[in-house]
C-alpha cells in the first residue's frame, strides 16, 4: 500500500469517512473523500512511550442527512487507552454543526481535540484532553452575540513541537483570523490577528493547513457569496498583516460568478516522509458532484478532478 496516497493530517472540513490502517500503531491511513462528515487526523505518543498512535476525529457536517447525531464528535484510536469516545461540546446548539480539528497545543506528544460551534451557533472554542477527557480551555473567540460559527485548523508555524490553534470567523461574519498559542504554563494568548481579505466582506473565511518541511502554511478561502479567493500566509505575532505566499481565485475571476453554497477545503494531503502536504479547494457542482483542485504550497497545480458522492 506504499504507492496509495497517503494522508498525513487533515483539517475540517474534510469529507472522508473510513480509515485504513497500514499496520499497527502506523501514522498513515488511507481515506475515501465523501461530502458526509468533518473528520481531523492526530497522533498520540502515550507517556512513558516511544510510539505514536493515530487518532481520528469526525462529526457529521451539514452535508450529512445525520441529523440525529449533528453536533457529537466521534473520537477513535487504534490504543484501547483512548478506544472511541463521544463528545458533544454543545449541547444546547440542537441539530447546529461542530467544526473540528487535532493538535498538540501543550507539547506534551499527544493531539488535543478542538472544537468549534458552527454556523448558527457562536463562535465558542473549546480544547478537550483525549488521554483524561478533561476540558481544558472554553472560550469566545469573537463577539458572544454573533451567531456565524467558526471554523478552526492547527499548525506550528514556529517550530517549536506545539501547535498555534487557528480560528476564523463563520458566514456573516468579517473575514477575520485569530491565531491562539496556549505557553508552558497553561497561559492561553492570543498571538495573532487580522483580516484575510476586506474587513467589510460578509462571507467569513475557511481556514487550514498546509505544510512545507518544518513549517506549516495558513490556508485561507472566502466563504459563500464570493467568487472562491483562496490566499497562502504565514502569520505574524500581533495585530498585523500576515506574510502572504499564494493568492489566486480557485474557480473563476471576481464578477464571473459567485458560490451560492461557498468552498470546501481539504488540507493535509501528502506524507510526513516527504516533509510537504498538499491542499485541495473544492466546491459542489450539483447532483452530489464537486469540483476539486489540488495545489502544492509553492502553487504548482497538481490535478483537478470531480468527485461522485
Amino acid at each position: 500500500p506504499r504507492n496509495e496516497r497517503l494522508i498525513a493530517l487533515v483539517d475540517s472540513p474534510l469529507f472522508i469517512t473510513q480509515p485504513d490502517l497500514i499496520e499497527p500503531h502506523h501514522t498513515d491511513f488511507r481515506v475515501r473523500i465523501q461530502p458526509k462528515f468533518g473528520v481531523t487526523y492526530g497522533v498520540c505518543r502515550m507517556p512513558g512511550e516511544d510510539i505514536r498512535v493515530p487518532v481520528l476525529a469526525y462529526t457529521p457536517n451539514e452535508a450529512s442527512a445525520d441529523h440525529g447525531n449533528r453536533g457529537r464528535v466521534t473520537v477513535w484510536s487504534s490504543d484501547p487507552r483512548i478506544g472511541t469516545r463521544y463528545i458533544t461540546p454543545y449541547p444546547d446548539f440542537v441539530g447546529g454543526t461542530v467544526n473540528i480539528g487535532l493538535g498538540d497545543v501543550d507539547g506534551d506528544g499527544c493531539s488535543e481535540l478542538v472544537t468549534a460551534a458552527g454556523e448558527g451557533g457562536g463562535p465558542r472554542i473549546q480544547i478537550h484532553n483525549l488521554l483524561s477527557g478533561a476540558k481544558m480551555f472554553d472560550w469566545f473567540a469573537f463577539e458572544d452575540g454573533f451567531r456565524g460559527g467558526a471554523t478552526v485548523a492547527l499548525g506550528d508555524f514556529d517550530n517549536d513541537d506545539r501547535a498555534e490553534l487557528v480560528i476564523g470567523a463563520g458566514h456573516g461574519g468579517g473575514p477575520r483570523v485569530s491565531v491562539y498559542r496556549i505557553h508552558w504554563n497553561g497561559w492561553l494568548e492570543r498571538w495573532s490577528n487580522f483580516f484575510a481579505y476586506d474587513p467589510n466582506m460578509r462571507t467569513g473565511v475557511r481556514v487550514g493547513i498546509a505544510r512545507e518541511g518544518w513549517r506549516s502554511v495558513l490556508v485561507t478561502a472566502t466563504g459563500r457569496g464570493e467568487a472562491v479567493h483562496v490566499r497562502t500566509l504565514i502569520p505574524r505575532r500581533g495585530d498585523v498583516q500576515p506574510e502572504s505566499r499564494l493568492s489566486f481565485y480557485a474557480f473563476g475571476l471576481p464578477g464571473s460568478h459567485r458560490e451560492p453554497t461557498g468552498l470546501f477545503l481539504w488540507t493535509g494531503l501528502g506524507s510526513w516522509e516527504t516533509g510537504i502536504t498538499n491542499f485541495v479547494v473544492g466546491r459542489p457542482t450539483g447532483g452530489g458532484r464537486w469540483q476539486t483542485q489540488e495545489i502544492t504550497p509553492s502553487g504548482g497545480f497538481l490535478a483537478v478532478q470531480y468527485w461522485q458522492e
